[in-house]
């Protein structure tokens, strides 16, 4: 389950409070030892960090995969070089970014170079507490943040006014479609002047509450998102530029399992205002589903020939996992699949990986016991029971299978770790609700030997039909959801889960034939695919790999964007907003360029390189 606002010490204690430690840490005087662009090249996304980064803070981490999981070419630059690069008029950064939590401190000098640069044409995301305080650790009024972002907030020159508060997150639903919020994650709210308005949900908790900075007076710009009395969300135009504040810990919240606003932002930041190159999230930048079964026992196997009646035998491909061992809720019960002995299970399970299903393992042997009894603390107790299960729906499959799923969710740090040895590329997850696959960062491991986490869909409480069921919600509302979220996926090229159990289908019969229904005119119409969870994480594997540069062409008014990988850039589309592109030119590799209403889209044929040039619209 998302740990998710449970946490002690979360943002939205006493700013004051939260700074001792990480001041006590902090150390003076560091130097990036890594080779950065140059800044006359960093013409798109640009992380602002300390002088004294700790390169092992994962909330520093979880931006840096923000920024690569949505596809944009950006550096990282620290505090100095940023003033240096302003001050000698070298800098060509079209996006700043100020982030949450480890960038707290900053001195006169940078807040006043960011200034120029945004008033100059630069854009920039200034995030809740950064530069909040001075390289001493002093926190006062932030008048020249809040000159940027519009508004009054971090109310400490005004005595007797809070400070923080913690409170829920609302907005209209034109906001909500801006920020490309996807279906289910905010839910109707009720407000006191009969305004439409949607709230935003968390899977598994009552209440989402969301730490952030009480604000004051709005003078200009416009308001995104907001709590009961605060703003959380606004963009203001200023000189040339325009500034985005997001009052909330995006980084943080990341760290604890709800990154969806942190890469939604980043997402909106990059597309509506900077206007920069990205690469798309999907193969072939064609959105679609993974619709992940999960079989816990044998009372499940009497609803697999409903599935099929229902129409999913003529969709797929599917992410099916399985709890292979012969007990369920107690040892010696006999409640379990027993794959290993069950003939009729292993000609089902032969015959649907034969169909190009993909299969994956769902839990440790014994579902109900493994759900209740695993924890952080548990790894020499229960990997075992994994590793069982792994063994037996392998052998039932003839290969090793590369999925997981954890029954309820429970799924330990170590769980992670298991499954890097054991060669899994992907698993499903209850935290980060609604987010496209991502890289988890709850603590400084590698990237490259983390798993992809695929987040599930859910509507407020309800992920699944069993679950929606047990709410109490109607077969309309399902299936209004169901639509939703296939339609976003396919509208917006992105990838999303939805999972449930074989019993679940039963209790939405009609409503899940007339989806897939639904999901079947859209594969005809080439906008939506079903994708496995194998399929994708070894897409983002070698997507991951692609180095994208943008970089100021020869050329007046011009830019020379270059893609690179070693592993191929096969199924690769670079998407360019025509906001600010003219069709770009290819000068170097195979691709082909064609375009929706609002992007040019440029599809790699095959190589490992691709050079372009795109004139741009504006500058």
């Amino acid at each position: 389950m998302p740990i998710l606002f449970k946490k002690p010490g979360l943002p939205g204690w006493p700013l004051t409070v939260m700074l001792v430690a990480a001041l006590l840490l902090a150390v003076l005087g560091w130097r990036t030892t890594q080779a950065l662009p140059s800044t006359s090249a960093a013409t798109e996304l640009v992380l602002l960090v300390p002088d004294d980064l700790d390169r092992s803070d994962p909330v520093y981490l979880s931006w840096l995969d923000a920024l690569r999981e949505e596809g944009f070419s950006h550096i990282t630059m620290s505090a100095s070089e940023l003033i240096r690069a302003s001050s000698s008029g070298t800098l060509k950064a079209r996006g700043l970014i100020l982030p949450d939590t480890f960038h707290r401190r900053a001195g006169v000098a940078l807040i006043d170079a960011v200034k120029v640069e945004v008033q100059r044409g630069a854009h920039l995301l200034l995030t809740y507490d950064a530069a909040i305080a001075s390289p001493s650790g002093f926190v006062s009024a932030p008048h020249k943040l809040r000159r940027l972002a519009g508004l009054e907030y971090a109310l400490y020159d005004q005595p007797g006014s809070p400070v923080t508060a913690s409170g829920p997150l609302l907005g209209s639903p034109e906001s909500v479609r801006h920020l490309e919020l996807p279906p289910g994650r905010l839910v109707p709210a009720r407000t006191a002047n009969s305004r439409v308005m949607l709230q935003a949900s968390a899977y598994g908790y009552k209440t989402a509450n969301f730490p952030h900075f009480v604000t004051a007076k709005v003078s200009e710009g416009t308001t995104l998102l907001r709590s009961d009395t605060s703003v959380l969300a606004h963009v203001n135009q200023v000189g040339r530029g325009s500034v985005l504040f997001v009052n909330l810990p995006l980084g943080y919240l990341k760290t604890r399992t709800d990154g969806l606003w942190l890469h939604s932002f980043v997402r909106y930041f990059g597309i509506e205002l900077v206007a920069a190159p990205r690469l798309a999230a999907a193969p072939n930048a064609v959105g679609g589903l993974v619709i992940n079964w999960h079989v816990d026992d044998r009372k499940a196997l009497g609803y697999l020939h409903l599935l099929e009646q229902i129409g999913f035998a003529e969709l797929g491909p599917f992410s099916i996992h399985l709890t292979a061992g012969p007990d369920t809720d107690a040892v010696g019960d006999g409640k379990g699949m027993d794959l290993r002995n069950n003939p009729v299970m292993l000609r089902w399970v032969r015959a649907m990986a034969a169909r190009g299903h993909s299969f994956g393992s769902h839990g440790g042997w014994i579902h109900n016991v493994f759900s209740a009894e695993v924890n952080e603390n548990s790894r020499e107790q229960h990997q075992q029971l994994i590793r069982d299960n792994f063994a037996d729906v392998n052998a039932a499959v003839g290969q090793p299978v590369k999925e997981y799923s954890a029954p309820s969710g429970n799924h330990p740090l170590w769980t992670s770790e298991l499954l890097a040895e054991l060669g899994v590329r992907s698993y499903y997850t209850t935290g980060n609700a609604g987010m496209a696959p991502t890289r988890t960062r709850t603590d400084a491991s590698g990237s490259k030997s983390r798993p992809w986490a695929f987040p599930i869909s859910a509507l407020g409480q309800a992920a699944s039909f069993e679950e929606a069921n047990d709410a109490g919600i109607p077969s309309d509302q399902m299936l209004n959801w169901l639509e939703q979220v296939a339609d976003y996926s396919a509208e917006h090229r992105a990838v999303r889960l939805f999972y449930f159990h074989p019993i679940g289908v039963s209790m939405y019969p009609e409503a899940a034939r007339t989806w897939l229904e639904k999901v079947k005119h859209l594969q005809q119409s080439g906008v939506l695919r079903l994708y496995t969870m194998a399929q994708m994480s070894e897409f983002l594997d070698r997507r991951e790999a692609v180095k994208l540069d943008v970089v100021d062409s020869t050329q007046a008014a011009g830019y020379r964007i270059d893609l690179a990988s070693p592993v191929g850039l096969e199924e690769q589309v670079l998407m360019l907003p025509k906001s600010r592109f003219k069709r770009p030119v290819i000068k170097q590799g195979q691709a082909t360029v064609d375009s929706d209403p609002k992007t040019w889209l440029v599809h790699v044929a095959t190589g490992n390189r691709l050079q372009l040039e795109a004139e741009a619209i504006y500058e």
